[in-house]
């Protein structure tokens, strides 16, 4: 999406506001694009966590989201400009016992 939209972890992530880790390949259509996050209902016009090295090419990492409730639904935010791909897999989150 080119617009700060919502990524459902209910299937990988408990109903906790806790920190999720992704492994993230990221692919830009140019070299300055970034793919942005944020937290579910944030209103930042631009991404607290941005992943992107400077290169139109594939990339491959990690990055550690912060993570809100919606209606007891765990969810990130996320954005990228027109042209680019983006996957995002659950590593694994914080548990806060």
């Amino acid at each position: 999406s080119t617009t700060f939209a919502a990524i459902d972890l209910a299937t990988s992530v408990p109903p906790i506001a806790t920190e999720v880790l992704f492994n993230i390949t990221f692919t830009p259509d140019g070299a300055t694009e970034v793919a942005e996050f944020l937290p579910f209902g944030s209103t930042a016009t631009n991404g607290i966590v941005q992943f992107g090295c400077g290169v139109a090419a594939a990339q491959v990492g990690m990055v550690t989201v912060p993570c809100k409730l919606d209606s007891a639904v765990p969810k990130v935010l996320y954005k990228v400009a027109t042209g680019d791909t983006l996957t995002v897999l659950t590593a694994g989150y914080k548990d806060f016992l």
